[in-house]
């Protein structure tokens, strides 16, 4: 199924992990803590919970990226994106067609009994917390205006039949009293309009613990926009962009869409000239000395400077010669031979100049070994750049 899926923009599939690792996320801190019922709102206040929460947000996105740097799927697969957001646990055990890493499952074992720890304990403090909650509530049930504020409450959202028929057979006040607190906050609906009515009984808001729950998911939810709109923001920025295609056409294992994508958002920067196809030049040559830089990738990164190099002596075509030039450092011996041979062709079209000064037979005969040491570079690189400001020197 993952061969045929549309192939992404690799922000957008992350994007995609990101927002289904929410939605999931979200379900299973409320499905660890449905003991609580409808309290459970209350876990929102506790640091412990988010971090529950952003842990498994986390493990989809670290899933994904890892799955597609040991090649088990590509990071442009919309249905991958899908399924690691959404059955991330079904493929750390195996139970689909991508395979992990064998000792993930331990990993995410080891995790599971973590959060479980951490859950036993949120629960422990929400229970404390609605405990006190309700004490508060209970201990202004005298105030008859409270009381019938509690009551209207209950009515509104509790169920009323039974509430009346456990009113009718209790004698005891404060358990009636008891009663219509447990109604008023039976639904998670309820417990607004009663945090609502607390301060005019001399409660503060802040003793409620929906409040402070309901106060938390709102910081949250800006943090999550301010976070998403900052990242959003660098990475499709002009200079996010920049090494987003630059890191996206020297990545191994990417479709053939990707590179197609790379190589043509890449030419953009190029053939808009100044300060722009300058900054790109200098990375795609930057580029040439990554480690494990494939060979395919290092010729897709030469014919893009070549391609882009200026008429015969403008300036963007002596900064290509330079940016080649230095880039016979690079510690790769094949990318330093077709460095090598870029070189020899623009030496070619700036002898057809006049007043060019003959190219060094030792620069002619020159071909780059393993057995180079570095000083035999330096001067390589040396002769190269002289030859270079000769040239420009003779037709400035």
């Amino acid at each position: 199924m993952l061969e045929i899926s549309p192939d992404l923009d690799a922000r957008l599939c992350y994007a995609i992990v990101l927002l289904c690792a929410l939605i999931s996320a979200r379900v299973q801190v409320y499905g660890r803590l449905r003991g609580l019922k409808e309290r459970a709102i209350y876990a929102w206040s506790l640091p412990s919970t988010w971090g529950v929460f952003l842990t498994y947000v986390a493990i989809p996105l670290g899933l994904f990226w890892f799955l597609d740097r040991t090649g088990a799927l590509r990071d442009t697969s919309f249905f991958a994106a899908l399924l690691v957001g959404l059955a991330y646990p079904s493929i750390i055990s195996g139970s689909t067609g991508v395979k992990p890493v064998q000792g993930l499952a331990g990993v995410m074992g080891w995790l599971d009994k973590a959060t479980d720890s951490l859950i036993t304990k949120i629960v422990e403090c929400v229970s404390i917390d609605a405990h006190r909650f309700q004490k508060r509530v209970l201990d202004r049930m005298d105030d008859a205006t409270f009381r019938e504020a509690v009551l209207s409450v209950a009515q509104e959202y509790g169920d009323t039949a039974a509430m009346d028929q456990e009113l009718a057979a209790e004698a005891d006040a404060k358990k009636r009293d008891l009663i219509l607190y447990d109604y008023a906050t039976q639904s998670a609906l309820g417990l607004y309009p009663l945090t609502e009515k607390l301060n005019k009984f001399g409660l503060k808001k802040s003793d409620s613990p929906y409040f402070r729950a309901r106060l938390a998911l709102i910081c949250w939810v800006i943090l999550q926009l301010a976070l998403v709109i900052g990242v959003g923001a660098a990475c499709f920025s002009r200079g996010g962009e920049e090494r987003f295609e630059l890191w996206r056409l020297s990545k191994p294992g990417i479709s053939q869409n990707d590179l197609n994508r790379a190589r043509h958002r890449l030419s953009h920067f190029l053939a808009e000239g100044g300060d722009t196809s300058n900054r790109t030049r200098a990375r795609l040559a930057h580029a040439l000395d990554r480690p494990g830089l494939e060979v395919q990738r290092a010729d897709e990164i030469i014919r893009l400077l070549l391609q882009y190099r200026g008429a015969n002596g403008s300036p963007s075509f002596y900064l290509t010669a330079e940016a080649l030039t230095n880039s016979l450092r690079v510690s790769s011996v094949d990318v330093r031979a077709r460095v090598q041979h870029a070189l020899l062709l623009l030496a070619k079209e700036t002898a057809q100049r006049e007043k060019m000064p003959p190219l060094p037979e030792t620069l002619n005969k020159w071909q780059p070994l393993a057995t180079d040491s570095p000083i035999d570079l330096e001067e390589i690189w040396r002769t190269w750049d002289e030859w270079w400001h000769q040239a420009i020197a003779a037709n400035p």
